[in-house]
């Protein structure tokens, strides 16, 4: 599979199929995995799930413009300071080019009879997305047989504890 900005061959870890859908402003690429999930590649190496489904990540996309830098985002953190971080990527749109953003974005979700969701909701889904890169969504870069870097920074349990566990339960401490 080729990315679509970077011309670069690509493949899932797991050898899964997957679809370049469409590109965006930065060269960045997103993609469709066989089992329908949305699987976001940057031009810098990075790349993660970011929707169980395309519906899923249009929901985030649209209600979360600024979703690349919420990635790390703390789900804990109080209303009032997530919606300061939400709102300023929305205030530049607004101010550049899209003093309608709210109507377009209510247009766009019911025309594609998506839903419009709390933003502390899209974030809580958009990091569940996240940490189910591992093991079967890392995309590798088919020249060099290196995997992309994942999007977050997000904890999460060490790769060996995921796989090897299902992989081999009477293994010492595997069980």
């Amino acid at each position: 599979m080729t990315g679509l900005s970077t011309g670069e061959e690509v493949h899932l870890a797991s050898g899964a199929p997957l679809r370049a859908v469409a590109g965006d402003d930065t060269g960045g690429t997103y993609f469709i995995c066989a089992d329908g999930a949305v699987l976001y590649a940057s031009s810098e190496g990075e790349a993660g799930l970011i929707g169980a489904s395309m519906d899923e990540a249009l929901e985030i996309l649209f209600g979360l413009p600024g979703w690349r830098d919420y990635t790390e985002l703390d789900l804990a953190a109080d209303d009032e300071a997530l919606e300061a971080v939400f709102n300023q990527p929305e205030d530049e749109v607004r101010d550049s080019d899209g003093p309608e953003l709210d109507a377009d974005r209510s247009t766009l979700l019911s025309g594609l009879g998506l839903r419009r969701l709390r933003k502390r909701e899209l974030l809580r889904r958009l990091q569940e997305s996240l940490l189910q890169t591992e093991p079967e969504f890392p995309l590798v870069n088919a020249d060099e047989g290196c995997a992309y870097e994942l999007l977050d920074r997000l904890q999460r349990p060490p790769l060996w504890q995921v796989v090897l566990p299902p992989a081999r339960p009477n293994w010492p401490g595997c069980g």
